[in-house]
């Protein structure tokens, strides 16, 4: 639970920190190809893959459970806290979509010649594209996370809906008395 609460930046910064070491690690030492090193093992299938889908499915209901607590089920205050997940969803498809194009722009054919000088072309000749492959994976598996525990601060401060409530309760009994009885 202390993770969450930690400080943005902090936790990007170990991300970074933990991503570099581990990719200098994997060049200097590789590591064996094993069954999860496949792309068509079941985790990246399912998982991996469609890992924003399945952020989306968790962090949706989420914030609408509470911020309907918080705006006090108002609609257009609802709808603006689901504006940041849109916005976290269209980038996302803005940095996938960056990194194909960079793996594209900068990449070669494996072939000499200007043949196959496109990924498409080359990949389909069965041949290898050599090119800059920024890891989807990691990013999905990160930017998911980051989401995630962002969504999750919602909850700080949450032991005081109680009081609130049972306060407004009480006032709302109390109302409704005072207009019971009529001075």
């Amino acid at each position: 639970r202390k993770i969450m609460f930690m400080d943005t930046r902090l936790k990007v910064g170990i991300y970074l920190a933990s991503l570099f070491v581990i990719s200098l690690l994997a060049d200097v030492f590789p590591f064996p190809k094993t069954y999860f090193a496949r792309k068509d093992h079941i985790f990246n299938v399912y998982f991996v893959k469609i890992a924003w889908g399945w952020t989306l499915i968790l962090s949706v209901p989420f914030v609408v459970l509470t911020s309907s607590t918080y705006c006090c089920g108002k609609r257009e205050k609802i709808l603006k806290h689901l504006i940041r997940l849109a916005v976290a969803t269209a980038s996302w498809f803005f940095w996938v979509r960056l990194f194909a194009y960079i793996e594209s722009t900068v990449g070669r054919c494996n072939v000499k010649g200007d043949k196959y000088q496109n990924k498409s072309a080359c990949l389909e000749k069965g041949l290898f594209w050599q090119g800059f492959d920024i890891s989807g994976h990691t990013f999905i598996l990160i930017y998911s996370s980051l989401v995630l525990i962002e969504e999750a601060r919602a909850i700080i401060g949450w032991e005081g809906i109680e009081d609130m409530l049972r306060n407004e309760e009480h006032t709302r009994a109390f109302n409704i008395k005072d207009l019971t009885y009529p001075v």
